[in-house]
């Protein structure tokens, strides 16, 4: 398939996000969060597992049981199981380069080379720039509070929580504690011997109904529980994940393709 790639919302996509447990925005809402008609933009593949729950008029890859309320991230971005994403948080810009003579777009983007050249007459030759990432690595467990700018490129490790208004500008470890502008680490959330068992047993590998009956304000017991129930054959939750891009650009296919119905008493056949 090649990108970017645009499908217009319909009924079938909606009754296949509502089959498929796809949410489009928080909390769990499928039906009234699109019209039928509206342009879905895909720049790049876009996967989703099942109980995902995806920002309002934006697609990110994204995991089970996460949910993002921040529509304005790059579709780049790559997110885990069980995050939480409040509203108002954007990933920078492109960067600017810092050791030429100018941090301009004058020095380094084509668009306005070519645009300054048609009406100048000429213009610098840009620099060779090599492009970053554009999106951002999320992992499992991850809260991400409100208003949070994000750099490009950058991995957020398991666990982390970042607090509202942050400015991140490097990787953040896992199950750390950052916050500020820059955002620095405040504390981790568990001492080293605990945070090293949860990514071990890795929880999120698992589903909800899987931790029934467990205690959850207690990592140490949690982790008890769920240790004995993996031995005695508990497997993990593996749902496929769905490429969008494709299953929406399919279910808008076959809807273009289908024939209006029949008016009561008319015959194909005969028509035809």
């Amino acid at each position: 398939m090649q990108y970017p790639v645009t499908v217009k919302f319909n009924k079938p996509i909606q009754d296949w996000c509502e089959e498929n447990r796809i949410f489009l925005a928080h909390v769990h809402k499928i039906s009234g969060v699109y019209k039928f008609g509206t342009p879905l933009r895909f720049d790049v593949p876009v996967f989703a597992e099942p109980y995902a729950t995806l920002p309002d008029r934006a697609f990110m890859t994204t995991g089970a049981f996460s949910y993002c309320r921040s529509s304005g991230l790059p579709q780049a971005m790559r997110v885990g199981r069980f995050c939480s994403i409040a509203v108002g948080c954007e990933v920078m810009g492109v960067e600017h380069p810092m050791t030429s003579i100018t941090t301009h777009v004058m020095a380094f983007r084509k668009y306005w080379q070519n645009d300054i050249t048609k009406m100048r007459g000429d213009a610098p030759e840009i620099l060779k720039v090599t492009p970053g990432a554009k999106g951002v690595t999320v992992g499992n467990d991850v809260w991400i509070g409100q208003r949070v700018l994000l750099r490009r490129g950058i991995t957020i490790g398991d666990g982390a929580v970042i607090g509202a208004g942050s400015v991140v500008v490097k990787d953040v470890p896992p199950f750390a504690i950052i916050g500020g502008a820059p955002a620095r680490i405040i504390r981790f959330r568990f001492d080293e011997e605990t945070i090293a068992r949860i990514q071990r047993v890795k929880w999120w590998d698992y589903a909800p109904e899987h931790f029934a009956g467990m205690d959850l304000s207690d990592p140490r017991a949690f982790l008890d529980s769920l240790e004995e129930r993996i031995a005695g054959g508990l497997e993990p939750y593996k749902p496929q994940p769905f490429n969008l891009a494709k299953v929406f650009s399919k279910l808008a296919g076959a809807a273009a393709r289908t024939p209006p119905a029949a008016p009561p008493g008319w015959s194909r056949d005969a028509a035809e």
